[in-house]
């Protein structure tokens, strides 16, 4: 399966609904947004840039910002 920016953004909207801080969540998706705008400058894939700033964040949801990005890698 392969994970679309639109999967990433829905699974975030997900865990806002678990998570009592959720500011986190806004910084990812302003940070895919972002991506995909500097992608389509470039002409890259703007689909996979701002999948993958959705999800860059991503371990938060675990223990929050300690550990994030080896709990994200998991």
């Amino acid at each position: 399966m392969k994970l679309t920016s639109n999967d990433a953004l829905n699974m975030l909207e997900e865990i806002r609904k678990e998570v009592e801080n959720d500011h986190w969540i806004d910084h990812s998706i302003c940070v895919g947004n972002s991506a995909g705008k500097i992608a389509e400058s470039l002409k890259l894939d703007v689909d996979f840039a701002k999948t993958l700033g959705y999800i860059h964040d991503i371990g938060k949801k675990i223990n929050g910002p300690k550990n994030h990005s080896v709990n994200g890698y998991y």
